[in-house]
């Protein structure tokens, strides 16, 4: 996703990773490291959440009954005239025309989520160079 982070989720990922945010001054490349990772844990949140609202949910009876008596309706030629007919097949072009763009929007939504956890692994990989193991810091 483009947008930017919440502000404050990244700041309360910061406190979380640093345990101590520093109030001012110049940054280390550890605190730097250290923002870039929380900057991207929140992006990864986010777009894990546009992921999750992206997936189907499930079919309204009353749309699945309708649909089923256009289908049926669509098979009597003795009660409809081709203009009728020709109304239930472009409402279920429709119908799968929708389809087709929930489905281009679950794949762009994957995209987004597969990109966010790339570039959280990149920033977690440089954040954890920056970590001193000689002095026995723990994450």
């Amino acid at each position: 996703m483009l947008s930017e982070p919440d502000p404050e989720r990244v700041n309360d990922i910061l406190t979380n990773i640093l345990e101590d945010v520093p109030s001012g001054g110049a940054f280390t490349g550890r605190e730097l490291a250290a923002l870039a990772l929380a900057d991207s844990e929140a992006r990864l949140d986010a777009a894990h959440a546009h992921y999750v609202a992206c997936q189907p949910g499930g079919v309204d009876p009353d749309m699945r009954k309708l649909s089923d008596m256009l289908e049926d309706f669509l098979y009597m030629e003795d009660m409809l005239d081709e203009t009728k007919r020709e109304a239930i097949r472009r409402t279920f072009r429709v119908e799968r025309f929708d389809k087709r763009a929930r489905v281009s929007r679950q794949r762009l939504a994957l995209r987004y989520l597969k990109e966010a956890r790339a570039r959280r692994d990149r920033a977690l990989a440089a954040f954890l160079s920056h970590c001193d193991v000689a002095e026995g810091e723990v994450l």
